[in-house]
């Protein structure tokens, strides 16, 4: 009877540890992700949206990013979606879009460089 409390105790030790290290590392590494800074694009017309300069960016081509909420293994993560802009034009401090971004939020700054499908935590 004393082997099957032994045995019993080092199992729940055992599960007490394995709970803690998954708890500290969801933590640890949602802490990693880019922190962003969003706002929502002011809708003009049907197909057109106004959003800040600095939302826009160009390598080649202009694109912006948007972020989108899922559900993931451990609760919401919220990930960025490139979006092509093949029309713009720029109004002083805001940039005209031509496309449809869905009502989505667009990410303004960020920590780090973003790529398509990038998990971020928002500021």
């Amino acid at each position: 009877m004393n082997k099957v409390k032994w045995y019993g105790a080092i199992l729940a030790l055992f599960f007490v540890l394995m709970g803690a290290a998954t708890v500290y590392s969801c933590i640890t590494s949602r802490n990693h992700l880019p922190l962003v800074s969003l706002t929502l694009p002011e809708t003009v017309e049907d197909g057109c949206c106004r959003v800040p300069n600095q939302a826009v960016q160009e390598q080649g081509y202009r694109y912006l990013f948007v972020v989108e909420e899922e559900q993931g293994a451990w609760g919401k993560e919220y990930v960025c979606r490139e979006i092509l802009l093949p029309n713009v034009s720029e109004e002083g401090q805001t940039t005209l879009i031509y496309a449809d971004l869905g009502g989505l939020p667009v990410v303004v700054s960020s920590t780090e460089p973003l790529f398509d499908g990038t998990v971020v935590r928002l500021s």
